[in-house]
């Protein structure tokens, strides 16, 4: 996302913004509602079960390391790339 222009990823955010306020958005938006206590862990298998990604490799942050959303995303038939951070053990250091 850091490579990504910011005048071009607010038109990102625009045409995404278009797709959800069209009639066939609207179940989007009610799959990736969260309560409001929680977090992305909560949202990110709610998503990767909404949408196509079979063939295709997923990036998710630190917080996509649960394993639930790793399963998921190897179900699902894809790839993934995720990052790790120094706080989980010997992971960091085994890689």
């Amino acid at each position: 996302m850091g490579m990504i222009r910011p005048e071009n990823l607010q038109q990102l955010q625009l045409k995404w913004q278009e797709m959800l306020d069209r009639s066939e958005g609207e179940k989007l938006k009610k799959i990736i509602c969260v309560d409001g206590k929680s977090n992305g862990i909560t949202a990110i298998p709610k998503v990767l079960e909404n949408i196509e990604i079979k063939g295709q490799v997923v990036t998710i942050d630190a917080m996509g390391t649960q394993t639930e959303i790793v399963e998921t995303i190897r179900k699902r038939r894809a790839d993934y790339v995720l990052a790790v951070k120094g706080n989980q053990g010997n992971l960091e250091t085994d890689i």
